[in-house]
């Protein structure tokens, strides 16, 4: 009976064990994403070096892990070994945030030195704090192999490997909704990188006293001497390496259509990378039985042949109901749908990897599988985001990529299996997959532009567009619908509208650039950060600055720039100064001070903007302002509940006590209530401010000092910490395109606030 306990504990010990680790390793990388994003700001460089590094390390510590692990197996068995490992990736995960402060020191001094250098700095930066749990993250696979002959042993009940990897995946899934949709809105990001931190040391440390109790002998003894030199087919090699490449090649792409589709959100990047996932899963899961009879590569040619159907229902998400709505069922609803089209060719192309793991015999065989599916991961993510996207677009992109996957599978099958009667039937299908995603394609990035919104259902011309490793941008000029005329322009970024010329609607974007900078007795130096369509960056140049610096993260939108006549080419006047980066980290890593900022970020509830709407951020524009300077902050009460306002209005203020936020009279929504507002600080005295707000301006409502202390009373701040903007609890309700009353509420809480003040 207490063998019979024994055996049970060690397995739901393994079992949990292996759950666990693989759900702590996607937080951890949620969490150093945002780490990263905030010591060199939320760009694509951010993105791309949390990749590579991650990715990196995992293939390395897969790679180095054979002997390593072969000589603690004479000491230790395999779940002693896998606790241990959690142990030291738990006490290396959380040096990318514990540094965070120092490495954001270095890049800044860096930057200010060389700036040419500061993007190699960053990668070593980023290496040195991300590797060390990276690298031992990648020999926990090679692990599983062990384990798997160590259950069969201690057990009498072996697992296969890719049932444990399966476990691992699951781990992911659930972890990945429990940070984004529980632990980062309720704890915030320090108290939620300390639960994890806990429950990865608390089931390592458990592992290993459970597995001090179990058997200590090396499970080689079962299936005789390991032999380290035993070598892979070819074919296996290849197909780990192709199966990683396309599957993270294709994530890549697929999720920039669904970004576009319901905007670049935190909640819809989770469920995206949820979906993506829970197919590898089920993949994984059922590799071994599909696989019995067949060869993994004929699974990589059907999941290749699907992709390519897939692409085109893709593009049309922007088009289905599952942007708006009430916030469970839209949740509900684009999990199913990106399950149904997503799902099975990610599951068939996720067998490939598990059922490889199944064939191999040793742990030498299991790294180099493991190893050269990360590394073909690597190339695929980053190859297509750098160079696929730019020339061709995602869709086209995905075509390529499908075929690829598909042709790749068709080749080891007939290699492996010797079907070459098979090989016509296989080509006719990829031929007449490719044919029907092409005739089906809806044009998203040629003739139309995508995005969840009703200006997109009428007829538009499609007037430019750019596709970058991070985003896609769009002119359109709107023809017909809802009395628009047809010479209005509209910038689109990732679906979003993100600025326009449309006339009394983008009032608000002139008085952005003039209001600061009118109101200062003699602006000489001016940042503009986010360009748009350039309307703000004009103003502040035509109200006086001498100098002027704008940083956008978006290269595009100053490309673009000549389609808005409306910006009177501001952009050629030799005064003027463009950044391609971050704003925050511009203001960070730059020495300059200003007289005037003015900002208008992408939506506050956009991945990323939180950052530019925080008080660190405010605090760090305070840094950078002359004496008696001037900040306006865009204040959208359309796309923010009344708590998100109250809490942006909370922080600006708290930086900024001299204050007052201006609302325009002339954008309105379709039920009459002003959709825009302004808040302006000065580095100064109330009284100073005051005086400053002689100059001309139709106002209709504005709230001072008093009346913004009435406004914020109770609400919280938005800090780096709690990313209430992102994932704070008023985000499980977030922007619903078809609940149009945001402004409204707001309106009537900001006129009740300037009551007392009549």
């Amino acid at each position: 009976m207490a063998a019979s306990l024994r055996s049970r504990l060690v397995l739901t010990t393994c079992l949990v064990l292996v759950f666990i680790g693989g759900g702590c390793a996607l937080a951890w990388q949620i969490l150093w994403q945002m780490e990263i994003a905030l010591m060199i700001g939320a760009s694509v460089e951010a993105t791309a070096i949390t990749v590579a590094v991650t990715m990196g390390g995992l293939a390395a510590g897969a790679l180095s892990s054979p002997a390593w692990v072969e000589r603690r197996l004479l000491r230790w068995n395999p779940l002693t070994l896998l606790g241990v490992l959690e142990i030291l990736i738990v006490l290396t995960a959380g040096l990318p945030i514990w540094l965070g402060g120092v490495l954001s020191e270095i890049d800044t001094l860096v930057f200010q030195k060389s700036p040419s250098l500061a993007g190699v700095s960053q990668f070593f930066l980023s290496a040195l704090t991300l590797g060390p749990a990276t690298f031992l993250m990648g020999v926990t696979v090679p692990v599983f192999g062990k384990l798997s002959h160590f259950l069969g042993k201690e057990c009498g009940r072996r697992i296969a490997v890719s049932h444990l990897y399966a476990m691992n995946l699951l781990g992911a899934v659930l972890m990945v909704g429990a940070v984004a949709f529980y632990f980062l809105p309720v704890f915030g990001r320090a108290e939620t990188t300390a639960l994890v931190f806990l429950i990865q040391l608390g089931i390592g440390f458990f592992a290993v006293f459970v597995g001090a109790r179990a058997s200590k002998a090396d499970v080689a003894g079962e299936t005789g001497t390991v032999d380290l030199s035993a070598p892979l087919g070819r074919v296996d090699l290849g197909l780990a390496f192709a199966s990683g490449f396309v599957v993270l090649a294709l994530e890549v792409v697929w999720f920039r259509l669904l970004r576009i589709a319901w905007l670049s959100t935190t909640d819809a990047f989770a469920l995206m990378l949820m979906t993506f996932l829970l197919a590898l899963f089920i993949g994984a899961r059922c590799s071994g039985r599909l696989t019995a009879n067949r060869h993994p590569a004929s699974f990589l040619l059907a999941g290749g042949v699907l992709a390519l159907l897939a692409t085109p229902l893709l593009e049309r998400f922007d088009g289905w109901s599952v942007s708006g709505g009430a916030y469970g069922p839209r949740v509900a609803g684009r999990i199913a749908l990106s399950l149904l089209v997503m799902g099975p060719p990610v599951v068939l192309m996720g067998v490939c990897l598990p059922a490889l793991l199944d064939r191999a015999g040793n742990v030498r065989s299991w790294a180099r599988l493991y190893a050269l599916n990360t590394f073909g991961a690597v190339l695929g993510s980053l190859g297509t985001a750098w160079l696929l996207f730019p020339v061709v677009g995602p869709v086209a992109s995905s075509w390529i990529l499908a075929s690829a996957a598909a042709l790749a599978g068709l080749l080891f099958s007939r290699r492996k299996e010797g079907a070459r009667g098979q090989v016509s039937l296989g080509l006719a299908a990829v031929a007449i997959a490719l044919a029907m995603a092409i005739f089906f394609a809806t044009g998203v990035g040629r003739s139309r532009a995508s995005g969840p919104t009703v200006m997109l259902r009428g007829e538009h011309t499609m007037l430019a567009h750019r596709d970058a490793p991070d985003s896609s941008t769009s002119v359109i000029s709107i023809q017909h619908g809802r009395g628009i005329d047809e010479q209005y322009r509209v910038l689109f970024i990732d679906g979003y509208a993100a600025s326009a010329e449309f006339g009394n609607a983008s009032h608000y974007m002139v008085e952005m650039g003039r209001l600061p900078t009118a109101m200062h007795p003699g602006p000489e130096s001016a940042l503009v950060i986010c360009y748009g369509t350039g309307q703000t960056a004009n103003a502040v140049r035509n109200y006086g600055a001498e100098r002027i610096d704008i940083a956008d993260i978006n290269p595009a939108v100053f490309e673009l720039s000549p389609f808005f006549p409306g910006n009177e080419k501001v952009l050629d006047d030799p005064k003027v100064t463009t950044q391609v980066m971050d704003g925050r980290a511009w203001l960070r890593r730059s020495s300059q001070q200003y007289d005037v900022v003015t900002l208008e970020p992408m939506p506050p509830f956009f991945s990323g903007s939180n950052a530019l709407y925080s008080t660190e951020f405010y605090e760090e524009i305070n840094r950078h302002l002359n004496d008696g300077g001037m900040v306006a902050q865009w204040f959208p009460m359309h796309l923010m509940s009344t708590a998100h306002a109250r809490a942006v209005a909370a922080s600006f203020l708290a930086v900024f006590p001299a204050a007052v936020l201006w609302i325009d009279p002339l954008n309105r929504d379709s039920g009459g209530a002003p959709q825009q507002g302004i808040l302006l600080g000065i580095q100064g005295s109330a009284g100073e401010l005051n005086e400053r707000l002689g100059i001309p301006v139709p106002v209709e409502v504005a709230l001072f000092s008093e009346g913004l202390k009435r406004f914020t009373k109770g609400a919280d701040e938005v800090t780096d910490d709690n990313q209430l903007l992102a994932y704070g609890r008023e985000g499980l309700h977030r922007f619903d395109l078809s609940r149009r009353r945001f402004a409204a509420e707001t309106y009537a809480a900001v006129r009740a606030a300037a009551a007392r003040d009549d």
